[in-house]
């Protein structure tokens, strides 16, 4: 960290005293700030650079920085095509002519992406203050944010746009009760898709923003989770049952078990969509030890079309759906909301599949160790 020097204008020799006593304090105030703090004097040499703006700027902390050996290491990190190569001498300047500059954006590519701010205010004794703030991490919360808005938008107007149409094509034409129970069908399967994007929109968006908070986790058998998950289970238009290949009664994990079914439920419905040539589902509990410390797994297996490494590395993606233009309905939120679910609980979820073999989702929660009989 550079030494800090005066901030302030020349003490009165009545005043000298106060401000000895004064400025160290000061420099350990700046020094405790997450916020970015350079003072720069009329010859453009830092006086004081705190560890906060060293780390935003990506400069080694030296009594003998000048803002333009400042803005050499800074150039270093713009992108090549950056116009603003003296980014602080551009902002010292301004203040020179205005007195304060509002907050200017840098995009740092080197050595990785960093998004920083930079503001300044001229000070009563001549000196400069140039501060500075990361946000990084609001810019790719904000790029996310819209992204997302602007793909449920068009989840949603798709379905819509196919209701709307054929209620107006019922509405406007004269039709065969055979074409009108036709377009009544697609209107239906419209309608539903449409109702379960929104409910599972609501759903992740709640759970994304409670962060847990109203989960009521309590403990929870395996066993327990897995009837719950199969009671009144069934797919319309699908004989199949599924296979219960393990229960382990005596492992319990600390879970919602509402918020638990739900996941279950979902991952129940994939495996069903996804074998549609038929094939046995299977569900099953398993343990493993990692870290030592005991795990609870309940696997949801199919044998069904199977996904690719690429396919599987994507499938907790909002809105992605691995076969979007197939016959296979779906809106591309279940998986995101599993996960959420799974991992506000402590958990994890691990995913084994394999092109035309099928596909093996486990959800992992932290188990009681006491409730594990060996």
């Amino acid at each position: 960290m550079l030494s800090p020097r005066s901030l302030v204008s020349s003490p009165t020799p009545q005043g000298l005293a106060d401000h000895q006593a004064a400025q160290p304090a000061l420099a350990e105030l700046l020094e405790l700030s997450d916020q970015g703090t350079l003072v720069v004097d009329d010859t453009l040499r830092a006086l004081h650079i705190n560890a906060a703006m060293c780390g935003l700027l990506g400069v080694a902390a030296s009594d003998a920085l000048t803002l333009a050996e400042l803005d050499a290491q800074l150039g270093q990190r713009l992108p090549a095509h950056e116009p603003r190569r003296k980014p602080l001498q551009r902002l010292i300047y301004q203040l020179e002519k205005e007195g304060a500059a509002g907050w200017t954006t840098l995009r740092l590519v080197q050595p990785q992406l960093h998004i920083i701010q930079i503001k300044g205010q001229r000070m009563s004794n001549g000196h400069m203050a140039v501060f500075g703030r990361d946000v990084t991490q609001a810019e790719e919360l904000d790029r996310r944010r819209h992204e997302f808005l602007s793909t449920a938008a068009h989840e949603i107007r798709s379905p819509l746009a196919s209701v709307f149409g054929y209620a107006e094509l019922l509405l406007k034409r004269s039709m065969a009760p055979a074409k009108q129970k036709e377009l009544l069908g697609i209107i239906h399967r419209q309608s539903s898709l449409l109702v379960s994007l929104i409910n599972e929109l609501l759903d992740l968006s709640r759970i994304e923003a409670r962060r847990g908070l109203d989960f009521n986790r309590q403990r929870c058998s395996l066993a327990a989770l897995v009837d719950q998950s199969l009671d009144g289970w069934f797919m319309v238009g699908d004989p199949r049952t599924v296979k219960v290949l393990a229960r382990h009664d005596d492992v319990s994990a600390w879970v919602d078990p509402d918020k638990t079914r739900q996941a279950l439920v979902n991952l129940l419905s994939n495996a069903y969509k996804y074998s549609p040539q038929g094939g046995d589902i299977e569900m099953e509990t398993l343990t493993k030890s990692l870290n030592d410390r005991l795990w609870a797994g309940i696997c949801v297996r199919d044998f069904g079309m199977g996904m690719t490494t690429a396919q599987t590395e994507r499938m907790f993606e909002k809105f992605y759906r691995a076969n979007p233009s197939g016959p296979i309905p779906g809106t591309g939120l279940g998986m995101s909301l599993v996960k959420e679910i799974t991992e506000l609980q402590d958990g994890h979820v691990q995913v084994v599949s394999k092109p035309g073999v099928g596909t093996a989702v486990t959800l992992w929660f932290p188990a009681r160790q006491d409730d594990a009989k060996t």
